[in-house]
């Protein structure tokens, strides 16, 4: 566990996928190939909500294609994660607004929460989804969603605090920010 760095990428991996085919250097690249094939699935799904079957099928035939996203499936990297978790946050935020269901929000904070533990980038949807419900008038929701995204990020701000991640950030930054590279 490492205090900068999210890390729900490396629980799939260890608690999934490491237990079914061993520690290694292919396990965590199936894990990111596994995890690509979601995001792939999902973006098809919230493509074709918005654009319909066909232009869903381009979009996702042009992601799997694009060089970005191979190297980041192939390296085994944390960004087939954030993205799956972002791209079902997106999913599950539309069918929020369509059914404005309790249940719908509690799932919609929970893969919020996911999608921030998986890269610091998923927070940024706390910002573009309050901001909506807020110009919608959603002013109940909004609360909500703030209240069950801050209970579920609560187990993890309290590890980073206990461990003393915030603590650690400011004497690594002062050390090696402003540190001249050794010749």
């Amino acid at each position: 566990l490492q205090v900068f760095y999210p890390p729900m990428y490396h629980f799939i991996t260890a608690f999934v996928f490491y237990p079914l085919l061993g520690v290694s250097i292919f396990s965590a690249r199936i894990a990111s190939l596994f995890m690509a094939f979601l995001t792939l699935l999902i973006l098809f799904i919230v493509t074709r909500d918005f654009f319909g079957e066909k232009v869903a099928l381009l979009t996702v035939i042009l992601l799997s294609l694009f060089p970005g996203f191979l190297r980041v499936v192939k390296q085994g990297m944390t960004e087939s994660t954030t993205l799956f978790f972002i791209f079902l946050s997106l999913y599950l935020y539309r069918k929020f607004m369509k059914s404005m269901n309790i249940k719908q929000i509690i799932l919609l904070s929970f893969t919020f929460t996911l999608a921030t533990l998986s890269k610091q980038p998923g927070f940024l949807l706390a910002f573009v989804f309050g901001i909506h419900m807020l110009l919608r008038n959603k002013y109940k929701e909004f609360l909500f969603f703030s209240l069950f995204s801050f209970f579920f990020l609560l187990p993890y701000a309290l590890l980073i605090v206990k461990i003393g991640g915030l603590k650690i950030g400011p004497i690594i930054y002062k050390k090696y920010a402003f540190e001249a590279p050794h010749t």
